[in-house]
């Protein structure tokens, strides 16, 4: 006899009001349920948020569903569009790119939020979006024939040793908010907060003895609560800033350590109830058990943050005052929050491009990118027919995971006309790989009788760069033409162009990629080398010019929003210390 889908509880599937599948239960959080992915579902708003539903069929069905959605674009053009529940917004944006001619892939707004490309149409909370076309050749195209100038400015605002809250504004003149980081070593004031410009048309607000063109600004832009009130947390995505004030009212549950999950006092004085005594859980729930408090949360839109005068940008309150029962012990609980409450970090704006990085044959390195355009599916599967080993060999090197065999090396130059790197084999003349061993198994019996047929999975790209990097440095910049990486004094291992593996693209778009550098290590890199990814030509290699001459991996950086095509990154005025004080670099084609 069949089993009974799971009608309730762990196991369960849950289904959204606005009928997309949530996904099934794999925990009980306590007043959450935990789902698969991370997401959460509060127990409190069942049957008005979310429902249960009876089993997978529920959300095929839902997937198909189809729903009216209307776009709006900047030029007040709007477009209406009947899609199933389960299209993505990565499918959308391909769609309208392809249906009304545009020359990029467009990006989506809802209540001035930036969508999730990988979303589905039926996880919205509106049916009404705005989208914005942005060139992506934008990014840093100036950067292949234009002289760099780097400048540097000072911060008033207290800044731990791993740097400092920096993200950009949204289609601002190249602007960005900078704060003490969130949650940090101590409480954000509200008057922490700063404008900072890096291609301002005036002098007004320029900090520096002697400016000269391009100005810079900076000015404090408190947020409009009484003054002195302290933060708990802060996020912002460049548009809508979320802050939990530091306003706690005493709740009746505390986090028990051993399990990280709530408790009022008589649960878990039941829960121990023979191990302790009274006396002994009284300690243990005042000293060991942190509290669960009651704060405030607000949202705060900076408003007019594309006026060319800095003095008009302000914060406007956003919603109504929201009280909630917070827990930022640990970075866990902090990701959990921001789950629950759909706190979204900044995203660059969509160039039409992504990376994946390729193994290398070290831990830390990475071999290579494969670059990929946003409206493609991710991964192709291929089959490579063996027809011939090299002395008994395939010729290339494999790192094995535990249901696939991922390619690394080419040994051979003639096995390149096969393989190509990052080639994940999931099958062996149809057999599949589904554990660790099976790989060498298959394999082993396969190749007594050639050819052998490897089922592959490879990524459907539109070029690759070879050039190894450290993991801890992402490509600093993409775009049309180029790719800036950390330099080649970092630390690491030398092929071709090598760069560690905590240090991924630094920004990519359509020609170019902006890479860590050659030689960089764990936790820093000390050059950026630009790259075309087209043709796989090093354009140039970017010296650090500024105070610290180094960028490590916990500091913000990135491109601004603006015309200025300028890179930032900000950090403690005393490195490796906490200080009163920030510096922002500022790197831009002049």
């Amino acid at each position: 006899m069949a089993a009974c889908a799971q009608a309730s509880g762990v196991g369960a599937l849950i289904q959204g009001a606005n009928g997309e599948a949530w996904g099934p239960v794999v925990a009980d959080g306590g007043k959450v349920w935990q789902l698969e992915g991370g997401r959460v579902a509060k127990k409190e708003t069942e049957g008005t948020k979310w429902f249960w539903v009876a089993g997978p069929a529920a959300q095929e069905a839902d997937s198909s569903r189809l729903l009216s959605l209307e776009v709006t674009f900047m030029s007040g053009s709007v477009v209406s569009m009947s899609v199933p529940a389960g299209t993505s917004v990565k499918q959308i944006a391909a769609q309208l790119k392809e249906q009304e001619s545009l020359a990029w892939m467009p990006q989506f707004f809802v209540g001035g939020q930036p969508m999730d490309s990988d979303a589905s149409v039926g996880s919205s909370d509106s049916l009404s979006w705005s989208a914005v076309v942005m060139e992506p050749s934008g990014v840093f195209s100036r950067w292949r024939d234009h002289q760099l100038q780097w400048r540097e400015m000072t911060v008033p605002v207290f800044t731990p040793y791993q740097g400092p809250f920096a993200v950009p504004v949204r289609f601002s003149e190249d602007r960005l908010v900078l704060s003490p980081p969130t949650p940090g070593d101590r409480l954000t004031v509200v008057d922490e907060f700063w404008l900072v410009g890096a291609n301002e048309k005036a002098r007004d607000y320029d900090p520096r003895t002697a400016p000269e063109p391009p100005y810079a600004g900076l000015r404090r832009v408190p947020l409009p609560v009484p003054a002195g009130t302290k933060l708990r947390f802060h996020d912002f995505d460049g548009s809508v800033l979320v802050a939990v004030l530091d306003d706690p009212e005493p709740g009746d549950k505390r986090v028990d350590p051993q399990d990280n999950q709530a408790y009022t006092f008589d649960e878990l004085s039941a829960y121990y109830k023979g191990q302790y005594s009274k006396k002994q859980m009284s300690d243990y729930w005042q000293r060991s058990c942190w509290p669960i408090e009651k704060v405030s949360l607000l949202k705060f839109r900076l408003c007019d943050a594309h006026m060319e005068d800095m003095g008009k940008v302000h914060w406007k309150p956003e919603g109504k005052v929201q009280r909630l029962s917070v827990d930022f012990s640990c970075w866990g609980a902090v990701d959990n929050f921001k789950q629950e409450h759909n706190i979204m970090d900044y995203k660059a704006p969509a160039s039409g491009f992504h990376a994946r990085p390729i193994p290398g044959r070290f831990p830390a390195m990475n071999a290579g990118l494969t670059i990929h355009n946003d409206s493609d599916p991710v991964q192709e599967q291929v089959d490579v027919v063996v027809g011939q080993l090299y002395e008994g060999k395939l010729g290339i090197g494999f790192q094995h995971q535990s249901d696939t065999a991922v390619v690394i090396d080419i040994v051979v130059d003639d096995a390149h006309r096969l393989w190509k790197l990052g080639d994940e084999v999931k099958a062996i003349n149809g057999n599949a790989i589904r554990k660790d061993g099976d790989f060498m198994r298959l394999y082993g019996s396969a190749k007594e009788s050639l050819p052998v047929t490897f089922t592959v999975m490879r990524s459907k790209e539109v070029g690759r760069l070879l050039a190894e990097w450290h993991c801890n440095h992402p490509e600093l910049a993409l775009d049309s033409e180029l790719v800036l990486l950390s330099g080649e004094n970092a630390g690491g291992w030398a092929l071709l162009a090598e760069w560690h593996c905590n240090h991924p693209e630094l920004a990519l778009d359509s020609e170019l990629v902006l890479l860590s550098g050659e030689n960089a290590g764990e936790d820093a890199f000390g050059d950026m080398r630009l790259f075309d990814w087209k043709n796989g030509h090093l354009v140039k290699t970017i010296p650090l010019e500024f105070t610290q001459g180094y960028i490590e991996s916990d500091w913000p950086r990135g491109f601004l929003s603006g015309g200025s095509q300028t890179f930032f990154t900000a950090y403690s005025s005393e490195a490796g210390c906490n200080s009163e004080s920030a510096l922002i670099a500022f790197c831009t084609p002049v």
